[in-house]
């Protein structure tokens, strides 16, 4: 069944613009009332892909999110400000974020002076950061960070997210599942994608380093970044024992860039040049397509209610006790 909602000039809805203030009425125009949602967002630094590689998730990647211009990498500015969302023909509910700790959302924020006198801009950007990333962690089915090969920064970041992502209900609009366990947290499937890798890098001894790697980072982790979307599904050379524990890394070389020359057997296909992004990134889709929905009544919860619930979610971590203990903290140690 397909929703016929009201036709939009732009492929993208702005979800909550670059002040944190919500949306409401352009995106309850394009969601659905049917049982059932699914929704996948994507973080990550500056001009590492995100809007790229999230689009790769779409039939029509071109027009899905816009990627950094010209113009944009020439200002080192970014393209994405606060929260987009899209709506895929599959009735995928995709979320593209404005970057993380980027220097160019700082300058913007200064320069409409967006930051209060009571916190400096480092800080400030710090805890909006945090929000963007706590946000999609508790609204999601799956998280995907990108960055640019290896990233420890960002993959640290994401345990502070953790760490500062407590006592959030998934559907506080519905009473009966918005009770929460103190001591169990709602947490999406995360993918970590290594995007721009180096063709070079696209060995089985690199992606072994980087299994190893993040399973030492996250051994006392609660995030959900095991055994889902693996790059084994994708390339026969990555072939583990069965009791390895696999993180749901997935390595994208750039755009239009040949892991091999021309007809050159890598494992699973011929990739030409123009379709060794295309091709990988079509795997990691239909693998995170692929993953099951919320069990029982909280997976029939429609677009609509899922909406209205990440309305109140965002007044949550925006008001958060937690957040605000640890943003005074920081600025202490800051001042040491």
């Amino acid at each position: 069944m397909t929703f016929k909602g009201k036709p939009f000039d732009k492929p993208f809805v702005k979800m909550i613009n670059e002040k944190g203030v919500l949306n409401h009425d352009s995106v309850l125009k394009i969601l659905s009332d049917l049982p059932g949602h699914f929704v996948v967002g994507v973080c990550g630094p500056q001009g590492v892909g995100k809007s790229t590689v999230i689009s790769a998730l779409c039939q029509d990647p071109q027009n899905t999110f816009p990627t950094q211009s010209i113009e944009t990498l020439n200002l080192a500015s970014h393209e994405t400000t606060g929260i987009d969302v899209h709506i895929t023909p599959e009735r995928i509910i995709l979320l593209d974020t404005q970057p993380v700790f980027s220097l160019s959302v700082l300058e913007h924020a200064m320069r409409n002076d967006y930051i209060p006198d009571h916190i400096s801009p480092e800080l400030w950007l710090e805890l909006q950061s945090l929000q963007t990333v706590i946000f999609l962690l508790s609204v999601c089915n799956v998280v995907i960070t990108v960055t640019e090969s290896i990233d420890y920064t960002m993959w640290n970041f994401l345990k502070k997210a953790e760490m500062l992502k407590y006592h959030i209900p998934e559907f506080p609009t519905i009473p009966s599942l918005a009770s929460v366990d103190p001591g169990i947290e709602y947490y999406p499937d995360i993918v970590l994608v290594c995007n721009k890798t180096s063709p070079a890098d696209f060995t089985s001894t690199k992606h072994t380093s980087i299994c190893d790697l993040l399973n030492n980072m996250f051994q006392d982790s609660n995030l959900k970044i095991f055994g889902t979307v693996s790059m084994t599904k994708s390339l026969a050379m990555y072939k583990y024992p069965d009791n390895k524990r696999l993180p749901n890394v997935f390595l994208l070389p750039y755009e239009n860039q040949p892991l091999r020359p021309k007809g050159e057997y890598i494992g699973f296909t011929y990739l030409n040049a123009p379709d060794t992004f295309n091709v990988l990134a079509e795997s990691m889709r239909n693998q995170i397509f692929q993953l099951p929905k919320k069990a029982g009544k909280k997976g029939q919860v429609s677009e609509k209610e899922w909406f209205r619930s990440s309305m109140r979610i965002w007044d949550i971590i925006r008001k958060s006790e937690f957040i605000t203990e640890y943003g005074k903290l920081a600025a202490k140690l800051r001042e040491m």
